[in-house]
């Protein structure tokens, strides 16, 4: 049971070299795996490890590109990042520059409205076209798309369709009123309004 000195210092010799074969053997392997962790992987390899299931696919179309196309599909163009807040402004020659202090809609309302138009909207149809037209055609047009403008916006009721009952002795009488309310119906004048 009691071992010589030298035997001992052997034992404790080969203790102490199998434990420093074992530090050395769990050093390599935690390098290695701190190795594998920073392996610089590009984003292009990200992308094709997580989507690596799909199939190859080319302006929806599975294959090869169209004839002509075939150079975009290999280069991919690394862009240089500018930071913006490095970039030299550039200044406006004193020539380009308009200033837009002297155009205001106010300014433009005030000289070129017809009659008593404010710059302000209102949820009434007009009675004129804010701007001077000479042709009746762009008096209507103009007036109609206040009119859509103020439907869309929820300021006036969607028109209501004419209905005429088809019982009754005066059935020749409302047929004839139908008639004549639908021809004025696709009147644009009676769209607009005008007729009231």
């Amino acid at each position: 049971a009691f071992l010589s000195l030298q035997e001992r210092r052997a034992a404790e010799r080969a203790a102490l070299e199998k434990q420093k074969r074992l530090d050395e053997i769990l050093r390599q392997s935690k390098e290695r795996e701190a190795a594998e962790q920073f392996v610089s992987v590009t984003d292009q390899e990200m992308v094709d490890d997580i989507f690596g299931f799909l199939p190859n696919m080319v302006g929806g179309q599975e294959g090869q590109a169209p004839v002509g196309f075939e150079d975009l599909e290999g280069k991919r163009a690394v862009l240089e990042e500018v930071d913006l807040d490095d970039a030299p402004m550039m200044a406006i020659p004193e020539e380009d520059y308009d200033d837009l202090d002297e155009y205001s809609f106010n300014k433009f309302a005030s000289m070129y409205f017809q009659g008593a138009a404010t710059p302000t909207y209102i949820r009434q149809r007009l009675r004129q076209p804010l701007l001077y037209h000479e042709d009746e055609n762009d008096v209507l047009g103009s007036l109609t798309v206040w009119w859509m403008i103020l439907r869309f916006m929820g300021d006036l009721p969607e028109p209501k369709a004419q209905v005429v009952s088809r019982s009754g002795p005066a059935f020749a009488d409302r047929s004839l009123q139908k008639e004549v309310a639908s021809r004025q119906d696709r009147r644009l004048s009676h769209m607009v309004g005008l007729d009231q």
